[in-house]
C-alpha cells in the first residue's frame, strides 16, 4: 500500500484551495450583478457619473483579481500533484 507525498497533499490543497477562490469569486460577482440590477430600476439621483464609473471599475477589478488568482492557484496544485507523482515503471 502506498501512501500520498507531502507533494501530492499540498497539490491537493493548492487545488481546493483555487476552486474554492472561483466559487467564492463567482458568488460575489452574482451578488454585484444583483445589486447592479436592483439600481438600475432606482437612479441615483445623489451620486454623479464619475463615482458610478469609479464604483464599477473596482468590482471589475476585484473579480477580474479573484478569477486569476484562483485559477493560478488552483494551476500550482495541479502542477505540484503531477510533479510529486511516481508513475508505475518508472
Amino acid at each position: 500500500m502506498t501512501f500520498p507525498l507531502t507533494g501530492q497533499i499540498i497539490g491537493t490543497a493548492l487545488f481546493l484551495l483555487g476552486i474554492w477562490i472561483l466559487s467564492y469569486c463567482s458568488k460575489v460577482e452574482k451578488q454585484d450583478r444583483d445589486n447592479v440590477r436592483k439600481l438600475k430600476y432606482r437612479q441615483s439621483r445623489y451620486q454623479d457619473r464619475r463615482v458610478k464609473i469609479a464604483n464599477a471599475r473596482t468590482r471589475e477589478t476585484r473579480g477580474t483579481v479573484l478569477s486569476l488568482g484562483g485559477y493560478s492557484v488552483a494551476m500550482a496544485g495541479i502542477i505540484t500533484f503531477i510533479m510529486t507523482t511516481q508513475w508505475v515503471g518508472s
